[in-house]
Formats: structure tokens, sequence, C-alpha cells
């Protein structure tokens, strides 16, 4: 039987990373929205819910695979 992989999680300063780069990117999308381009606004639904949980764990989260079922 394999053993299960160790858990992995994410550092508060990759944690802080993350939200820093998170709220950049929405920032710039916001941008180029205000010059009359239009960025697909599903990714930046998605960034703006990683961010949100990013908010709601500040203490981490576990990374685990994506279960394909």
């Amino acid at each position: 039987m394999p053993e299960p992989e160790p858990v992995r999680r994410l550092s508060s300063a990759e944690l802080k990373a993350l939200k820093i780069a998170a709220h950049r990117q929405l920032g710039r999308w916001n941008n180029v929205e205000l010059r009359g381009q239009l960025h697909r606004p599903e990714r930046r639904d998605r960034l703006r819910r990683a961010v949100q949980v990013l908010d709601e764990f500040p203490e981490g989260v576990e990374l685990r695979p994506i279960d394909p079922r």
C-alpha cells in the first residue's frame, strides 16, 4: 500500500505574496476595463474567490490533489 504524500502548507509569507499578487492583478484588470477593454469576467471572479479564501483562512489552507471524480 503506497504511503500518503506529506501535507504541504503555504507559509504565511507565501500566503501574503499570493494575496498581494492577486490584488495587483485585479487592479490591472480594473484599469484595463476603465480604458474600454474587457477581460474575461470568469477569470476575474475566480481570482476574487481565491482572495476571499485566503482572507478567510489567514493561517493557511491545506493543499490536496483534486479528486478526479
